[in-house]
């Protein structure tokens, strides 16, 4: 990816945030077409929600990677395509758990 390709997908990306679930697809079979991004309990958790959740243990650390994770491919693989996350993490579960297991002991 060019400079210029990564530039102008970090402005998509900023774009994409704050239209939220307005969105418009882009691409000839889709153009016009408003993309409606699935629901994302976590959008407006704070850090500081989300460590009371897992100190609770209402959350854990891998429910939070599971729900990234398919935030992620819901915007950057489906829907609108935006193509800005060039890689996940393939051990992101896995460290999860781990910590899940730390915090537990």
């Amino acid at each position: 990816m060019k400079r210029r390709e990564f530039v102008g997908c970090g402005a998509i990306a900023g774009v994409a945030g704050l239209a939220g679930p307005g969105l418009v697809a882009a691409g000839p079979e889709t153009a016009g077409r408003a993309f409606e991004a699935p629901p994302f309990e976590l959008e407006e958790a704070t850090l500081s929600e989300l460590q009371k959740k897992m100190a609770s243990g209402e959350l854990s650390a891998r429910r939070l990677t599971e729900a990234y994770l398919s935030r992620v491919a819901a915007l950057d693989r489906q829907g609108p395509e935006l193509r800005c996350v060039i890689e996940t993490n393939p051990e992101a579960l896995a460290i999860a758990d781990a910590l899940d297991a730390e915090r537990k002991a």
